[in-house]
């Protein structure tokens, strides 16, 4: 009898031209391979006797100790663990309808003066967030919004997120349209805020409709911080509202945007993790669109592979193998209507909700069905990367420094690969 190593089913063998990946979907693993050992699982997984290869029972055996295959005394097929309708069905079976998530924008308006967010323009040069759009026809009123929730509703949407500008400026319409959702098993409402606008009242709702934020912190720095946002005072009205949610057990989540003006303070970061025991993401202004706000100082970071890379369970690993990261599972709809797939996608118009009345006809749209499907096999560059189902990437911000809706200027690796670097 021979011997046959073969992958477990949750174990996925993704390979590029020079080099691999094998993905742990139990607990998110990453492993990076390099020749001989490519070649060597190669044979293993086309069930070739390891008693013809010479001297390699090693790599196997390493293998078996971190429970990524197992020996077998003949050959075996094992069918990969998978999620949804395999590959044939896949071709044949229509796309459901379905949701997870609305993005809205109650309003563009915001109570700061941010130094990287010019008014009025459609410049983008970070990621999901707050961003003074410009305005360019009537805001919906507020029946609109609820007959919208109410259709995303139907369509399996669980998931509410409001952003800006700044949303608590519309607090009278946030407080309606959350109320409202509540009604639709629309249960997790949260939303992107700069915090300073907040008062008793505010507080004590978003404690009692169990509503979670997402405050951008500008500085630690208290001059820093009124320096960026423009308004003398903010930094105090800012941190005196994180302390009273912290008393009232209110969830919420920072993110820490990175720029030139305080590009120093990541060292914070950590401490002030420890003292209000939420979890802090750190996020940058991109340095294209060609701008004067970007951090040189952590330039080469801001292009690294590893920041992009998560540790994908069997869920995202299947998504991320058949879907966009963004685009996926979600859609976006502007103070004055307009659709889009993601908040910050605005060069992807995919219609106006006044003019199509329904949301499932945007769902009926190739190009929508193109933007779902825009999986990293279809990415420049990305489609010759073996990590490319355990990274996430953000088109808008993307397409923003290329032009092109499958462009990728913001990873190191990916420009290796593409001879640019």
């Amino acid at each position: 009898m021979g011997i046959y190593f073969k992958l477990y089913p949750h174990v996925y063998f993704i390979r590029n031209k020079n080099s691999a990946c094998l993905y742990n979907t139990l607990n998110g693993d990453m492993i990076s391979l390099k020749e001989p050992y490519i070649s060597l699982l190669e044979l293993s997984e086309t069930n070739t006797d390891l008693q013809n290869i010479n001297n390699n029972m090693d790599f196997y055996n390493q293998l078996y100790k971190l429970n990524l295959g197992a020996f077998y005394r003949q050959p075996v097929y094992v069918e990969k663990a998978m999620l949804g309708l395999g590959e044939p069905l896949r071709k044949v079976v229509p796309e459901t309808h379905l949701i997870k998530e609305l993005q809205i924008e109650i309003t563009k308006e915001c109570n700061f003066d941010c130094k990287f967010c010019i008014k009025e323009d459609n410049i983008l040069f970070r990621k999901t967030g707050c961003k003074r759009w410009k305005n360019e026809e009537k805001a919906l009123k507020l029946d609109e919004w609820k007959n919208i929730i109410e259709q995303a509703s139907q369509m399996g949407c669980r998931t509410l997120t409001f952003f800006g500008g700044e949303p608590f400026i519309k607090y009278s319409v946030l407080y309606d349209l959350v109320k409202y959702a509540k009604n639709f098993s629309i249960a997790n409402i949260k939303v992107f805020t700069n915090g300073a606008l907040l008062t008793d009242e505010m507080l004590s709702f978003i404690k009692k409709e169990n509503i979670e934020l997402t405050i951008q912190i500008l500085s630690f720095d208290e001059n820093c911080f009124d320096k960026i946002s423009g308004v003398n005072g903010a930094f105090k009205k800012v941190f005196r509202n994180l302390d009273k949610m912290l008393e009232l057990g209110i969830q919420f989540n920072i993110l820490f945007l990175v720029n030139k003006f305080n590009e120093t303070e990541l060292e914070y970061i950590k401490s002030f993790k420890t003292k209000i025991k939420r979890e802090v993401v750190v996020d940058f202004i991109h340095p294209k669109p060609e701008n004067n706000f970007y951090s040189t100082k952590y330039i080469n970071y801001i292009y690294a592979k590893e920041r992009r890379l998560i540790k994908p369970n069997l869920h995202t690993f299947m998504f991320l193998k058949n879907y966009n990261c963004c685009y996926g599972e979600k859609i976006a709809i502007s103070e004055n209507g307009d659709v889009f797939p993601c908040i910050m996608s605005r060069q992807l118009k995919l219609g106006n909700i006044r003019e199509i009345s329904k949301l499932y006809k945007i769902f009926d749209t190739d190009f929508y069905y193109f933007l779902k499907k825009l999986n990293k096999d279809k990415i420049e560059g990305c489609k010759e990367c073996a990590y490319r189902y355990g990274c996430i990437d953000c088109r808008a911000l993307e397409m923003a420094a290329t032009n092109k809706l499958t462009g990728m200027e913001y990873c190191e690796f990916v420009k290796q690969l593409m001879g640019e670097v």
